[in-house]
This record gives C-alpha cells, sequence and structure tokens, in this order.
C-alpha cells in the first residue's frame, strides 16, 4: 500500500518481484488527484490509472529540480569565486590573505534597491544578465560556464523561476529560533539535622514568646540568605508572623569562591502553624513549624487538651481557584473540641503576612483584597474616586504604590498592628518604598518554581492592575 503526497517520487522505488505474489495499491487524497488531473490531457475523462500516478509523481521530481537548480548554482559560483580568491593567496604552499582577499570573502547582506528593481532583459545567451537575474556576480573561473550551461537546460533563466531562488534564499538564511527546556537544578548540599529549640517545647505550654528567645525569628527576615535580600531589606517586614529555626534551618551549601550561597531552592513550604490565644479568644501568637516539629508535638497536644494553651493547625496557601481558602485555620487542628467549633479570632495582619510568606495568589474577597491592598501601601482604587481623601499630595507609582509624602510623620504614627478591626489594617505606614518586586520574586522563583502568576490576584496586584469586586465572584461562591 502506498500513500501519494506532493512529495512522493515512485520511481525511485524498488519493487521485487511486481507481478509475482506482490502488489501495490494507490491511495491519492482528493488534493492530489487534482494535481493529477492538471498534467493529464485535457480531453481526457477517464479515472486516474497506475500510468497517471507514475507520470505524476515524474512530473513532481522534475519541478522539484528545476527549482533546486538556482540554489545549487549559487552555490556552486560562490565557491568557484572563493577557490580563485584562495588561490591567489597560496605561495609555495603556504597561504597569506590581505585584508582586500579577505573582504572578497564576505557577501552582502541585503541587495541594494537599484540592484533589487533595476530593469532588465533576460536572455539565456546574454552571460550578465542571467547572473544578474540569478543575483550572481560574473567571474572568470572555467566552471561557471558549466554551472550556466546547466542553468540553461533547465530553464532556469525563466522569470517565473526567479522568485523561487529569492525564496529560497530567503528560506535558508532566516535564522531558526531553537527552544531548549533547560532545567536548572539546586547545586549540592549538606541536609542539617533538626533540633527542637527548648523555647519551641515551652511555648507548647504557655503560649507565650519570649522576647529574649533566640528559638523564634521573623518570617520574613530568613529571606536574607536568598536573592531577593539584594533587593530589598527583609527588616523593613513586620515581625510579628515567626517561624522557628528548625524550620528555617535546611541545608548547608558549600561556601563558593567569591560569591555568597543562596537558599532560593531550598526555602520550606508552609504547612503548620502553632498558634497561643488571649482570654478574649484573640490569636495574640502565630508560629510557621517545621513537619518534623509538628510530628514531634502532636502526641503532646493531644494527651494535654485541657491545659495546654497552644494549638497545631493545618495551612496552605492557595494556588488555584478550585481549592478551598484554609487561611482561616479552622480546616484542621490539635487540640480539638468535640461537637463544638473553636472559637478564635484571627487578626487581619496575620492573615495577610501568613498568605504573603506562603505564596497564596487568590485573595478571597475585595475586602480582603483591600486590606492586602493597605498593607502593602498600594492603591486599590482610583485617587480620583475618593472625597475623603486629599488627593492633590498623592503620588502613585506605575506599580501601585503610595509614594509618602513625608517619612518622618509617618514612622512614628500607631503600632502597626491591626487586632480585629475591620477598617484599614494599620493606621501608619509600614513601607517607605514599594515591595512589590521582591514580593512577585519571592511568589515566582521561591514558592511557584518560576511559573507564571500574571493571571492570579496577587500577579495582578502586583504588576499595578487595580481589580474591581468582579473579580472576586468565583471565589465567594467557594466559601
Amino acid at each position: 500500500m502506498i500513500v501519494a503526497d506532493d512529495w512522493c517520487c515512485i520511481a525511485c522505488m524498488r519493487l521485487r518481484k511486481l507481478g509475482k505474489g506482490q502488489s501495490v495499491v494507490f491511495y491519492v487524497t482528493e488534493e492530489i488527484q487534482s494535481k493529477i488531473r492538471a498534467i493529464m490531457p485535457m480531453n481526457t475523462t477517464s479515472s486516474i490509472n497506475v500510468a497517471d500516478v507514475l507520470d505524476w509523481s515524474i512530473h513532481e521530481t522534475s519541478r522539484d529540480l528545476r527549482a533546486s537548480i538556482p540554489l545549487w548554482a549559487t552555490q556552486g559560483i560562490r565557491y568557484e569565486r572563493q577557490a580563485c580568491v584562495w588561490q591567489q593567496a597560496g605561495h609555495e604552499g603556504t597561504y597569506e590573505l590581505s585584508v582586500n582577499q579577505a573582504t572578497r570573502f564576505l557577501e552582502d547582506e541585503a541587495a541594494s534597491l537599484h540592484k533589487r528593481y533595476h530593469p532588465r532583459h533576460l536572455d539565456a545567451n546574454d552571460l550578465s544578465g542571467s547572473l544578474s537575474s540569478m543575483k550572481l556576480e560574473e567571474t572568470d573561473s572555467p566552471g561557471q560556464s558549466e554551472i550556466l550551461a546547466r542553468c540553461a537546460r533547465f530553464g532556469c533563466f525563466d522569470i517565473g523561476l526567479v522568485p523561487s531562488l529569492r525564496e529560497e534564499q530567503e528560506r535558508e538564511l532566516s535564522p531558526e529560533i531553537e527552544q531548549e527546556r533547560q532545567v536548572e537544578r539546586p547545586p549540592p548540599a549538606t541536609p542539617l539535622k533538626h533540633e527542637i529549640h527548648p523555647d519551641v517545647r515551652a511555648f507548647i505550654h504557655s503560649g507565650v514568646v519570649s522576647k529574649s528567645s533566640t528559638g523564634f525569628i521573623p518570617a520574613f527576615q530568613i529571606l536574607r540568605d536568598t536573592t531577593l535580600s539584594t533587593l530589598f531589606d527583609m527588616d523593613k517586614f513586620p515581625v510579628a508572623l515567626l517561624v522557628t529555626r528548625d524550620f528555617s534551618r535546611t541545608v548547608r551549601l558549600p561556601q563558593q569562591s567569591g560569591q555568597k550561597p543562596t537558599l532560593d531552592a531550598f526555602q520550606r513550604p508552609v504547612q503548620w502553624v502553632l498558634t497561643s490565644t488571649n482570654d478574649e479568644g484573640i490569636i495574640k501568637n502565630l508560629v510557621i513549624i517545621s513537619p518534623f516539629e509538628a510530628q514531634a508535638f502532636m502526641p503532646i497536644l493531644r494527651t494535654n487538651t485541657s491545659s495546654s494553651k497552644t494549638s497545631l493547625r493545618l495551612y496552605a496557601p492557595r494556588s488555584n481557584l478550585a481549592f478551598w481558602p484554609l487561611d482561616h485555620l479552622g480546616l484542621y487542628s490539635i487540640p480539638t473540641v468535640l461537637h463544638q467549633r473553636p472559637r478564635y479570632n484571627l487578626p487581619n495582619s496575620f492573615k495577610v503576612q501568613l498568605n504573603l510568606f506562603a505564596g497564596q495568589l487568590y485573595i478571597n474577597c475585595f475586602r480582603d483584597y483591600t486590606m492586602v491592598c493597605d498593607y502593602l501601601c498600594l492603591a486599590w482604587r482610583s485617587i480620583h474616586t475618593s472625597s475623603s481623601v486629599n488627593t492633590s499630595s498623592l503620588e502613585i507609582q506605575a506599580d501601585g504604590f503610595i509614594v509618602p509624602a513625608s517619612e518622618e510623620a509617618r514612622i512614628g504614627e500607631g503600632d502597626g498592628g491591626d487586632q480585629g478591626s475591620g477598617n484599614r489594617l494599620s493606621p501608619r505606614r509600614l513601607f517607605l518604598r514599594s515591595p512589590t518586586q521582591v514580593l512577585r520574586l519571592l511568589l515566582i522563583r521561591i514558592r511557584h518554581d518560576c511559573e507564571s502568576i500574571d493571571t492570579t490576584h496577587l500577579g495582578r496586584l502586583l504588576k499595578g492592575e487595580q481589580l474591581c469586586e468582579s473579580d472576586f465572584e468565583a471565589c465567594i461562591n467557594k466559601q
């Protein structure tokens, strides 16, 4: 079985013992049928037979050869011209090229307007005209006449074949863009042994974090050992959200000469958090711990359900609209009170810090969106729509960051924490310069393996785009 195609050359096939137990069946598409009938005699109305298919294959082979002859002639005459220059540079077995001889190897990057469009008469007997039509140059090489003679036999000096040569040349010389995925694996590293700090064990029973403790670290400060620290001072981020030392310690990288090792590829994902509440049920401490610590603390928290001051809660950042939000920290907790929903109040400051540090991409509702914008000092609505704010003194950057009018006056205002109020997150400014670039790199490079986040809520927000309430309708249906 043979399927006839545009470039099928049946004449070149070897068929042994054809007619003696061997047979050939041609399956011809409608497109090929029309091409076969185009070369058949005009008065023929019979169906296509084997002879017509063979005739078409020979015709296509001949046409392909005629189309390739101009390119073959171009390469041949270019070789003859360069061989002549190379022979002139030879002397007693050695070769030395002068500057003028070397420049003769160069070719024009583009044809001039005069050479491309000037009127000319194509005549096979006119050597200069033939060369001009094929975009070649005249040389004294003896092989050039043989090349031109073969071009004349194939009818390559016809006007209709000149564009074919140009098209072939452009196809040969056009740059080919090749994209190959290269996986950048992290460098070899030595894992560090897990260690549970005594202050973390004390926090399990007391629910109090000592200010002088070395077992707890502000969450954003553990990013000092990443490339993000070169773009932004991590000390400018709030320090209410904490992580344990075991969470921050992952591997030990070999010291490279002249370079500081970075831990971009060795940051732990956020999965388990410890919380402690005050008498009113408001969470006052939120500590991110490692899976090793969570495994060690589970038996302790399960047995001391009545006297425990802390709770172990499960968390995961929302990276897809199909996922339910888990930033309420109510999905799974230890200890749990049977037949009664545990009552607690998560302050907005903890919620925003936890979501930003963990790499959450989608915001639950428009109110949470305004909280994030206020927290990052970003404009979440046009300044022309606000009547209660003096908009004449506001300066908004391209990424939506509101430039402080007076840094000295804003630094000392407020205490920087919102303990559950439904208005603004903080009465004072937390950032004096835009944190959008470093947060984008945190989400893309560290939390989401260099995947694009441009269509997510946080991706659009950090690019300076203002969202509206309709952008959160799909999120509201999931709550």
